[in-house]
């Protein structure tokens, strides 16, 4: 058998415990045995994107939890670090029978490219915020948008929003709502008996009825068309 392996050029991998049985049980042997095996390549792994922050939506609904908190905007801060890309690694070469090298898959970059509002500095492999905002993932490109839009009446499928950036609602803040943002807030409809809270401006194209409930509360200029 030895011999026949000699032959076939077969050099790597000889399972010496299987010529031991063929040599002295081969009555009693189960047949076919393997005589040489390779190694298989072990394939690398591939890179991914480690990011420092939750992008989830989902609002943590305590005993406190007003039902009006439906969702969480994923917000950033100007140079806030956004991922880190986690390099992929190198796979490791396998060996046929005949002693041929096998070799295995590299692991793959994860497709990503900083967009909008986004720097990447290639010596860390990090992303980093240039302003303030929601970050947004679009066709893998990291964008972080400084305003936040609602295009059409506040409702529960928003519910209370809390921004970094500016918010603009096109359409009206129903009571009991409640909009903040640090940036500016401009809503092109009315706003009734709800809490209005900037650390900008706040624009309102139509007008306050409170209800002697309503608040607007700016750090800089109000804008409104009545009270």
């Amino acid at each position: 058998m030895r011999k026949l392996l000699e032959e076939q050029h077969i050099s790597y991998g000889i399972l010496e415990e299987a010529l031991h049985l063929f040599d002295t049980s081969i009555s009693t042997c189960k047949l076919p045995i393997t005589l040489a095996e390779g190694t298989r390549p072990q394939n690398g792994e591939d890179g991914e994107l480690v990011y420092y922050h939750n992008r989830s939506r989902e609002i943590n609904r305590t005993d406190n939890w007003n039902f009006r908190d439906v969702m969480q905007i994923p917000s950033v801060e100007v140079g806030e670090k956004l991922a880190t890309i986690s390099p992929p690694r190198a796979g490791m070469d396998g060996m046929d029978v005949y002693g041929n090298s096998i070799p295995a898959e590299p692991g793959k970059a994860p497709i990503c490219k900083a967009g909008k509002n986004v720097v990447f500095k290639s010596l860390e492999q990090t992303y980093y915020a240039a302003t303030f905002g929601q970050l947004c993932v679009i066709d893998k490109e990291k964008q972080v948008q400084p305003i936040f839009e609602v295009h059409e009446t506040l409702s529960l499928k928003e519910g209370n929003l809390d921004f970094t950036g500016s918010i603009h609602i096109h359409g009206d803040v129903p009571s009991g709502y409640r909009v903040k943002a640090k940036g500016d807030i401009t809503i092109f409809g009315m706003v009734e008996a709800a809490t209005i809270i900037a650390d900008g401006s706040i624009t309102i194209s139509e007008g306050l009825a409170g209800i002697e409930k309503g608040l607007l509360k700016a750090g800089e200029n109000i804008y409104i068309g009545y009270i």
